[in-house]
């Protein structure tokens, strides 16, 4: 019997374990789980407030990272990555393509293209997503 596959389309770095978590967990246990990240995670406040030289609302303490939206969106994708494994994804099934949209220029075109594209790989496939990313 072939096992079912499962596709979770994830906006953001992050969106997928604080989202998704649970449901990852579920079905990388019975079925063929792929996450799929939509954006590069590149525009977040957070990288601002990471080098503000100084303390922010959250907690006491200096901040002086200083990353482009390059090196940040990198940071947060090998995050992202550890934190799919964790949750019982496969490696390979871990998806961070290289044409996914730029932070916050997430369209619904796009988002459907993507969704579509992964479809035509895994015909029969269950789609799961959160009500940030717009599908329809």
């Amino acid at each position: 019997m072939m096992m079912e596959t499962t596709l979770f389309f994830t906006p953001h770095q992050d969106d997928e374990v604080l989202s998704m978590g649970s449901a990852i967990i579920e079905h990388a246990k019975v079925s063929d789980t792929h996450v799929i990240l939509c954006s590069d995670g590149s525009k977040s406040t957070v990288r601002k407030r990471l080098s503000e030289d100084g303390t922010c609302s959250f907690h006491l303490g200096y901040h002086g990272f200083y990353l482009t939206e390059k090196e940040f969106s990198g940071y947060r994708d090998t995050e992202f990555k550890e934190s799919c494994e964790a949750l019982g994804v496969k490696k390979e099934n871990i998806h961070a393509d290289k044409d996914r949209a730029v932070d916050g220029s997430l369209t619904k075109e796009k988002a459907r293209k993507m969704i579509l594209s992964y479809l035509e790989k895994y015909p029969n496939a269950k789609v799961k997503t959160i009500s940030l990313l717009v599908i329809c």
